[in-house]
Parts: structure tokens; C-alpha cells; sequence
């Protein structure tokens, strides 16, 4: 045993018989040790390796070092994760100013415009001016050259807004045709052509390929490669496709179509209807409605994020009639009926409430989802 195995025995309490029991040091040396990340493998890899001949013991015994780099690394990670978080709330605070919604995650700010003749962006330059200053201050930099921005609005308000820009750190930041966000791209009427556009050239750029070699594959595999290459895209962020016109979720469904065609290896002119209820594929639509049916459901039963709560209100009627205790919500009204009637706030507690009471009454979210998709599948395919 070397020097620095010697010192740390040497540090533990010990009786007099028990630095002959071997399960007594081993488990005095595990306390000792931090067991994080690949420190465990490191000490496994200790444990198992042979001293080669000629080899002093010392040189092959790196855990302790290995101990005290992961030690720091840990407390370093921390920091930045506490500097990270402290920042994310500054950034919260500072955009709570007048004409900025108490919407903010990392550098994106949400603030209303109203219909002028001249759009005032002066209290979003001077929230922007105050982040800066605030990064400054604590040795962080607010890059102006990566800022994008986006004008959300109906099409026929769009030249109201066409020459409107922003002035931030000497220069101007002009409004683009779509932004991308968490993988989704935001286009100026929320109607998502380019996203779904994206989605489906890539999607079918995957089934190409999977289909050249889908002669050597068997169903289950097949199976999992379209779903991991395919309908995972379909599936990723589609609560917000709820709502959307059908010509427009078509394009999905074509790609659900050919995807379900090259599985179940039918022709091109084969009616696919069937098939997808031989798969149990609900349509794109439907798939849509479930996921915000899902989450209306987690969050009547406290099991959703906080700020979804508010989006829902129960159905509590003025006199004691029969629907009190039927778990009806509370449908708002839409100023705008194209894009208002898809917010979630409207169009969840629409579904939820043209659902049956045994599948809003389910007991469980598993019960929940198994009853939701035999009542969806029957309204597609019976």
C-alpha cells in the first residue's frame, strides 16, 4: 500500500479487530470517497486491475485525483447553474416593466402592439437597454447580432407593421418571415406552413431511405426505425397543431400514410384507412386533440406545470343543476376566430368537454389515455 492509501487508513476510527475484516475497510474507504459520475467506474476499475510486474503501486493509483477534479468540476457546475438561475429571474424582473409581458425565457421578450398608424417599440428598447446593462454589470454580454424579431398578427393588419423595427446597442433589428424556437418554426400568422413544410420534406427524406432497406428488416424493427425517424417528428410539439385547418395538417397525414404503407408493405394506391385501424394509428388530428386532452387531463389532477393552470377553469353553475358535477370547464370567448379558437385556453376545454363522462372520470392518467384513444379511435375509423 502506498503513501496516500496509508494516510487516508490511517484517518479512520477503527477497533482493534477491525482492520482485519475486509467488508469493515471497504466500506470505510466507499465513505470516504465522493461517488459521483465516473468516480465509481474509476474505483471498480481499481479494484479489478493487477499490479504488473515492476510496477510501483503509486503510479497506477489515480482515484484520489480523479476524486478531487470531479469534486471541483461539481462545485463549478453549481456555480454556473446558480449564476444561470440568479440571471433567468433579473431578466423576469426587469421585463415585468410597463409594455412587457411576464413572459420571458432566457433572451425572448413578449409585448402587445396596438393597431397605429406608428408602432411604438420604445418601452421593448428600454427593457432591452436595462438587460444589458444588468448583463454588463454581472460580466455577461447580450449579443444584438443573433436578436431576431417577429410580428404576430392577422394577415390583413400586416402593412401596419411593415416598417417596424428595432434599435438596440447602434444597430437595427428588422422583423423576419419566421423565427425558430425550441425546434418550431413561428411564422407571422401561427399557422405553421414552414414548420410543417420542414417536417415533411424531412420525414419523407427518412422514409426513402428506410424503405431501401426495409426488405431485410422485420416488421417490429421496421417498426421502431419509422417511429424514431418519423412519427417522433409528427408527434414533437403537436399541441400546437390543434385547430389547424385540415389542408394544412394534410401534409402530415401523408407522411402518417406513406410511413404506414411502407410498414405494412401495401401499394401506392391502396386505401389506407384500414390499415392505419390494423395499426392502431390514430390520424394526425386526432393525435393532435390527444395531447391536449392529455394535459387538460394532468392538469385538473394537479400533475401539470403551474403556469398551465390558469389556462382551465372548471364549470361551476350559478343554481344546483345536474351538470355540476359532470367536470364540465369553462369555454371563453374568442375575439378572433381563425387563431383565437386555438388557444389553449379555448380549445382544450371545447375537446374536454364533447369527451364521455367514464373518460373524463377515469381514475388513473394510464386509464385516462387508454380510454381517450378507444373513444378517439372509434370516432376515426367506426
Amino acid at each position: 500500500m502506498g503513501p496516500e492509501p496509508e494516510n487516508i487508513f490511517k484517518s479512520f476510527t477503527l477497533s482493534e479487530d477491525d482492520p482485519k475484516k475486509f467488508d469493515v475497510v471497504l466500506g470505510k474507504y466507499d465513505e470516504y470517497f465522493y461517488l459521483k459520475r465516473n468516480v465509481i467506474h474509476e474505483r471498480a476499475c481499481f479494484y479489478q486491475r493487477g499490479q504488473r510486474p515492476g510496477e510501483k503501486l503509486e503510479a497506477g493509483l489515480t482515484l484520489t485525483q480523479t476524486i478531487q477534479t470531479v469534486r471541483q468540476s461539481e462545485e463549478v457546475n453549481a456555480q454556473v447553474h446558480q449564476q444561470q438561475g440568479e440571471a433567468c429571474t433579473a431578466v423576469q424582473e426587469i421585463a415585468r416593466g410597463p409594455g412587457c409581458i411576464e413572459s420571458v425565457y432566457d433572451t425572448q421578450l413578449y409585448m402587445p402592439l396596438k393597431l397605429t398608424n406608428t408602432p411604438d417599440c420604445s418601452q421593448l428598447e428600454a427593457c432591452l437597454n436595462e438587460i444589458k446593462q444588468w448583463m454588463s454589470a454581472n460580466f455577461l454580454q447580450l449579443n444584438a447580432k443573433k436578436m431576431e424579431m417577429l410580428i404576430i398578427g392577422p394577415a390583413r393588419h400586416r402593412h401596419l407593421f411593415n416598417n417596424t423595427t428595432l434599435t438596440f446597442d447602434k444597430q437595427t433589428i428588422t422583423q423576419g418571415d419566421s423565427v425558430k424556437h425550441l425546434g418550431i418554426n413561428f411564422d407571422p400568422t401561427l399557422s405553421f406552413e414552414l414548420h410543417i413544410k420542414s417536417v415533411t420534406k424531412t420525414a419523407f427524406f427518412y422514409l426513402r431511405n428506410i424503405a431501401k432497406i426495409c426488405s431485410i428488416l422485420s416488421t417490429s424493427d421496421a417498426e421502431i426505425i419509422i417511429y424514431a425517424f418519423v412519427t417522433s417528428r409528427l408527434d414533437y410539439c403537436k399541441v400546437l397543431f390543434s385547430g389547424l385547418p385540415m389542408s394544412s395538417i394534410k401534409r402530415l397525414q401523408l407522411v402518417q400514410n406513406a410511413a404506414a404503407r411502407l410498414l405494412t408493405r401495401i401499394r401506392k394506391f391502396d386505401h389506407i384507412t384500414p390499415i392505419l385501424a390494423h395499426l392502431h394509428w390514430l390520424p394526425v388530428h386526432l393525435r393532435c386533440d390527444f395531447k391536449v386532452l392529455l394535459l387538460t387531463y394532468k392538469i385538473l389532477h394537479s400533475l401539470a406545470l403551474a403556469y398551465l393552470v390558469d389556462c382551465i377553469v372548471p364549470y361551476v353553475p350559478a343554481r344546483n343543476l345536474c351538470s355540476k358535477n359532470s367536470g364540465l370547464l369553462v369555454i371563453p370567448r374568442a375575439q378572433k376566430k381563425s387563431a383565437g379558437y386555438r388557444a389553449f385556453s379555448i380549445r382544450a376545454p371545447v375537446l374536454w368537454n364533447a369527451l364521455p363522462v367514464t373518460v373524463r372520470d377515469a381514475s388513473s392518467v394510464e386509464a385516462f389515455k387508454s380510454h381517450l384513444k378507444t373513444n378517439l379511435y372509434t370516432l376515426a375509423f367506426k
